[in-house]
């Protein structure tokens, strides 16, 4: 019986593993026979039985190589009539082969000291007949017929070499090779039903193998799945980095704005600075600034106009900076200043010069003018003004 599975642990371990399910058994006899078994119904069934046709195989001893080859090439014919070539082949070992002997050995030994006790006692035997154990391949099985003992299975070396080369050059898938066990199908059923094959077959092959390509799909699952994190983890740290960028560039274009709001009001509150400084200085002169402004305004003429008043200390006047369309226009405006004998005593050009228009703008002249503030009359002037108001 195949040894049964349950529980995760079993399902992993047949998963892992994998078992043959069906085999073929060849036999020597009058002609090749082949045996097709499967695993049905939680035990071995023999599914069918297929004896080739043709010449008769020789007996054992009688051209070994010949036999052999010609008992490959018929069980290889049968196989490919039934569509079995991609089963696994088991040879059985004809007993005129097989070298028995009946061996008491201690119950707590392990398989491999078994079969090394084995072996020295079968070459024992075999020197007494003239024979090597060296050229041997045996078995050590526990009788059942015998209580308490085992029997040691030998077969010739050169010949296990020669029926797999037999069957190597019939392009047979050869497995192992077992012993025959007294009636026709007791060597097979003794294979099947041993799950530890290893110590049933010449070949010493295992009731189960590693599924490699089960393995090798595993790993690949598991090396995508990894990749797929490592991917997931680079996406996800983009997109942080990329969200941590955003929000930095919004802070930085609020920032710029907040930058140029602070701009916009320094600039204005040194603007009111400077006025607030020119009242005080023309206040420390004695001059008052809402009379300069308002003779200045009556005196400004089309295509003039100021761009700054500036105070020096006391006794140099106040100097006069702006923009003329032209030096007629300028002209008038010294000229109305003049004319306001009552307030400015004086009007003098520090300085004129010709501005290039920039963009398409006309020129222009850039100047600046020199005035007394109030005369000897600004008294009377002022005077004047506040009774007007």
């Amino acid at each position: 019986m195949e040894s049964s599975t349950s529980g995760w642990a079993g399902r992993l371990r047949e998963y892992v593993f994998t078992t043959e399910r069906a085999y073929l058994f060849v036999a020597k006899g009058p002609a090749a026979k082949v045996w097709h078994f499967i695993w049905q119904g939680g035990s071995w069934q023999k599914a069918a039985e297929s004896t080739a046709s043709g010449d008769a195989v020789y007996a054992a001893g009688e051209q070994e190589d010949g036999t052999l080859l010609e008992l490959a090439s018929q069980a290889a014919m049968e196989i490919a009539k039934k569509g079995w070539q991609d089963l696994p082949v088991v040879y059985v070992v004809p007993e005129a082969e097989l070298i028995r002997y009946a061996l008491q050995l201690p119950p707590d030994l392990s398989r491999e000291e078994q079969r090394e006790a084995a072996y020295w006692e079968l070459d024992d035997k075999l020197l007494a007949r003239g024979l090597s154990g060296e050229d041997f391949a045996c078995l050590c099985q526990p009788a059942k017929e015998m209580d308490g003992k085992c029997l040691i299975t030998a077969v010739r070396k050169g010949y296990l070499q020669a029926v797999r080369q037999a069957f190597a050059q019939a392009e047979l898938k050869l497995v192992d090779m077992i012993p025959a066990g007294g009636e026709e199908l007791q060597g097979p059923l003794n294979y099947l039903q041993n799950p530890q094959r290893e110590g049933v077959g010449f070949c010493g092959r295992t009731g189960s193998e590693l599924a490699y390509r089960r393995l090798l799909s595993i790993w690949l699952a598991l090396l995508l799945l990894i990749c797929t994190c490592l991917a997931a983890l680079d996406v996800f740290a983009y997109q942080q980095a990329k969200s941590f960028a955003a929000e930095r560039q919004a802070e930085l274009v609020l920032m710029e704005q907040e930058r140029k709001q602070m701009v916009e009001l320094t600039a204005k509150r040194a603007a009111v600075e400077r006025r607030e400084g020119l009242w005080q200085q023309l206040g420390q002169q004695g001059i008052s600034g809402y009379s300069l402004l308002v003779h200045l305004g009556t005196s400004i003429g089309d295509g003039v106009c100021l761009t700054r008043i500036h105070t020096g200390v006391e006794g140099e006047g106040i100097l006069l900076e702006g923009q003329a369309v032209n030096y007629d226009c300028l002209m008038d405006f010294m000229g109305r200043l003049e004319a306001d004998r009552d307030y400015f005593s004086a009007v003098n050009l520090d300085n004129s010069s010709l501005a290039k228009g920039k963009s398409g703008e006309a020129d222009r002249i850039q100047f600046s003018l020199r005035i007394n503030g109030e005369s000897d009359e600004h008294g009377k002037a002022r005077g004047k003004t506040e009774n007007s108001r």
